[in-house]
């Protein structure tokens, strides 16, 4: 499997959350997405932890709104 294809920037991520590019910076320095840094300074995020964490904040029938 090459990771490379897999692993998105903080844009990309943001985008596909509907949030803005700092909150998608706060959701990464406190875990909630684990990222990985590249050169000690770029963040990338893996698509299947996006995933996971999209999956973890949906919201069905039965829970709050």
């Amino acid at each position: 499997m090459d990771t490379k294809k897999n692993l998105l920037k903080v844009a990309a991520v943001a985008e596909r959350l509907g949030i803005s590019i700092p909150h998608t910076y706060r959701l990464a320095a406190t875990g909630e997405i684990p990222c990985v840094r590249i050169g000690g300074k770029a963040i990338r995020f893996e698509e299947s932890a996006v995933d996971r964490f999209i999956r973890g904040h949906r919201r069905g029938k039965g829970k709050a709104a």
